[in-house]
C-alpha cells in the first residue's frame, strides 16, 4: 500500500487560494476600486470605459464653453461701449442741430464727433489674446482699416460656432459688418456724416437718425451674444450634472462595496483559520495511523 506523504498538498493550496482572495479584497478597499484589471469583470470594464467615455465628452464640452465664454463676455462689453458712444454721438448731434450753436461751437461738436468715431475704430477692432472680435472667421485679421477718410471691412461674413453638447452647437461671434454696417453705409460713415452736418449746420436730424440706426444695429448684436452666453450657462449646468451622475455611475459600477468586502475578508480569514487548524490536525497523522486506518 503506498501513502502519499504530501498529504498536505492540497490544503497548502486551498489555503494560498484563500490568502490570495484575501489579498484581493484588502486591494479593493485600500484602493475603493473593485475593477482594476479586465479580468476583474471584462463585462465591467466595458461598461466602465462607455461612461468614462460619456464624461470625457461632457467634461470637453465644459472646457468648450469655458474657453469662449471670456471672448463673448469682452465681445458685449466691447458692443456695450459702441452703444454708448454712438448715443453720446447722437446727443452731440442733437446739440449741433441748434439754430443758435457758433461756427465755433459746431467745430468743438464736431471734432468730439470725430474723437468718437476714431474711439469707434479701435473698439471695432478689439481683439483678445490675438483673436480679433468683429472679423467673423478670419480672427488673426484686423477687421476694419481706416484710409482715405473711411474705414473698410477687412473680416468675412462667417460666424464661429462651439459645440456645448451633443449635436448642440451655438454661435459664438457676430462679424463685423453685421454689428457695424456694410462699407459705404457703415456706422463709421454714419459719424462721419454727422460731423459734416453739424460743422455746416445742414440736414443734421437725417445724420442723427442714421446713427441712431446703427446703435439700434449694434444693440440687436448684444441681443446675439446675450443669449449664447444664457445657452453657455445652461449647458454648463447641464454637463456639470451629467458628470456627476456619470461618477455616481461609475462609483456604483466599479466601486468597492465595503459592506460586502468587509463580509467577504471575514470569510476568508474564516476559511484560512479551518484550513490551517486542518493542515495541524494533518500533521499529527502518523503513518501508522494511515496503515491501521486509525
Amino acid at each position: 500500500m503506498r501513502v502519499n506523504p504530501d498529504h498536505t498538498s492540497g490544503l497548502l493550496i486551498a489555503l494560498q487560494r484563500i490568502n490570495a482572495d484575501e489579498g484581493s479584497v484588502l486591494r479593493q478597499i485600500a484602493s475603493g476600486k473593485r475593477i482594476e484589471n479586465p479580468s476583474d469583470d471584462p463585462a465591467g470594464i466595458a461598461a466602465l470605459a462607455q461612461l468614462q467615455s460619456a464624461d470625457a465628452n461632457s467634461q470637453q464640452f465644459v472646457r468648450n464653453i469655458s474657453s469662449v465664454r471670456t471672448y463673448m463676455q469682452m465681445s458685449d462689453s466691447t458692443l456695450n461701449s459702441v452703444v454708448l458712444d454712438l448715443e453720446r454721438a447722437v446727443s452731440l448731434g442733437v446739440r449741433g442741430a441748434n439754430s443758435t450753436m457758433t461756427p465755433v461751437d459746431r467745430n468743438a461738436l464736431a471734432l468730439e464727433i470725430e474723437g468718437i468715431n476714431a474711439h469707434l475704430v479701435d473698439l471695432a477692432n478689439s481683439s483678445l489674446q490675438g483673436t480679433f472680435l468683429f472679423a467673423g472667421t478670419s480672427s488673426t485679421t484686423e477687421p476694419f482699416l481706416s484710409s482715405s477718410g473711411s474705414v473698410k471691412y477687412q473680416g468675412n461674413a462667417n460666424t464661429n460656432q462651439v459645440q456645448i453638447g451633443e449635436g448642440l452647437w451655438i454661435p459664438t461671434s457676430v462679424s463685423g459688418d453685421q454689428v457695424f454696417g456694410a462699407d459705404g453705409t457703415n456706422a463709421f460713415d454714419a459719424l462721419q456724416s454727422l460731423v459734416a452736418a453739424v460743422q455746416s449746420g445742414g440736414d443734421v436730424e437725417s445724420a442723427i437718425s442714421a446713427v441712431s440706426s446703427h446703435r439700434d444695429q449694434v444693440s440687436a448684436a448684444r441681443v446675439i451674444y446675450g443669449n449664447s452666453l444664457n445657452q453657455l450657462d445652461s449647458a454648463e449646468l447641464v454637463m456639470n450634472q451629467r458628470h456627476i451622475q456619470l461618477a455616481q455611475q461609475e462609483t456604483e459600477l466599479a466601486g468597492t462595496d465595503m459592506a460586502e468586502a468587509a463580509t467577504n475578508l471575514s470569510s476568508a480569514e474564516t476559511a484560512r483559520n479551518a484550513v490551517l487548524a486542518t493542515i495541524a490536525k494533518a500533521g499529527a497523522t502518523s503513518l501508522f495511523d494511515y496503515l491501521t486506518g486509525e
